[in-house]
């Protein structure tokens, strides 16, 4: 579904991301792990358009999306969920899930709509409620919410569960399952914990200093004691 070719990029002069070359399956959650710095939030934002890519080829479904401004690739049905700032916390939870509606016939959104609160019923117990108010883990299902509403084929996850209770960690992760299971959305997803994204992935990926050191499957770097003790902090 997405292809990537000997990628460099980075942010203004910078480099980050050196050789990259890869492809992400459909109707698979990939996992993406290494440790602070290695690069993984700068990957799904190039994938997205929003660094600067020095060279290379990002493809989507066989289209060229190298350098696509991010409102371009949205509309090709890439979703985007960054760690913070992804909802207006200042609007009630109805008006994000409305705002995610904008260009939409008024019958095409209504439905859209009501998809997403029968996917995700918890948005509507707090339908009336400003974003800003909620917990970091409610935040999520509503950035969650307002990305479906455009029914995306790809959905890229920075950080879900960063500073959430393990509680709702796990409930942002089963969610996270589900868009697989139930939407055969395919999920690209960035995890601190690397235990925990590699128990939900179906590939992993491990980034140490912007370069692909293991691409294959999460099980196998699971059980990897040389690379998981190195990179990952897992006991071995």
């Amino acid at each position: 579904m997405i292809a990537i070719s000997d990628l460099e990029a980075g942010y203004g002069p910078l480099h980050v991301l050196f050789g990259i070359t890869t492809s992400y399956q459909r109707e698979a959650i990939t996992a993406i792990v290494g440790p602070n710095g290695s690069g993984k939030s700068t990957l799904l934002k190039t994938i997205f358009g929003l660094t600067k890519v020095f060279r290379g080829q990002i493809t989507f479904d066989g289209r060229d999306i190298t350098g696509r401004p991010p409102h371009q690739i949205s509309r090709l049905g890439i979703a985007y969920l960054p760690q913070t700032d992804n909802v207006f916390a200042n609007l009630t939870v109805r008006e994000n899930i409305a705002m995610a509606t904008y260009g939409m016939r008024k019958e095409e959104a209504a439905e859209r709509v009501e998809e997403v609160k029968s996917f995700l019923p918890v948005i509507e117990r707090y339908w009336n409620r400003k974003a800003g108010s909620l917990s970091g883990g409610e935040r999520q299902m509503v950035a969650m919410g307002m990305a479906l509403i455009r029914r995306p084929k790809v959905m890229l996850f920075d950080e879900p569960t960063a500073n959430l209770s393990p509680k709702f960690a796990k409930i942002v992760l089963e969610q996270i399952v589900r868009l697989r299971d139930d939407l055969r959305i395919t999920v690209l997803l960035v995890e601190q914990n690397a235990l925990r994204a590699l128990e939900h992935g179906d590939r992993a990926q491990l980034l140490v200093s912007g370069q692909l050191v293991y691409d294959g499957p999460a099980r196998d770097l699971l059980e990897n004691r040389e690379l998981g003790r190195l990179y990952l902090g897992l006991r071995s």
